[in-house]
């Protein structure tokens, strides 16, 4: 399956041809005790599902719909290992990923 990995500053969104999205995202920490080093957000909702999204109003149809989430204390939110994780959760019977540039760029513009 294809996907696509947007950098965004201390950010990076995941998603699959199939329309999955996940980000991961590094935390502003809230307080000295806090030792989350990132976190990623795994949305149920798919762009393949959503009416009418733009990259205007993509983050808020996701929004609507449920998440989940994880908190990682020893990996840095750009880690490999993150987002091969992000790519099991979004599609997790698929066994081969493409790499490539050019999904829902409509919605993800090129950074």
């Amino acid at each position: 399956m294809k996907f696509r990995l947007v950098q965004l500053t201390n950010e990076i969104v995941v998603v699959t041809e199939c329309g999955g999205v996940a980000t991961i995202s590094q935390p502003e920490r809230s307080n000295e005790d806090d030792n989350r080093t990132a976190i990623t957000d795994y949305f149920c909702l798919r762009i393949t599902d959503l009416k009418n999204p733009t990259k205007d109003n993509v983050w808020d149809l996701l929004a609507e719909g449920k998440a989940q989430y994880n908190e990682w204390t020893h990996h840095k939110f750009n880690d490999i290992e993150l987002i091969i994780d992000a790519l099991k959760w979004l599609s997790p019977c698929e066994k081969h990923w493409e790499l490539v540039r050019d999904l829902f760029t409509e919605i993800f513009p090129q950074s």
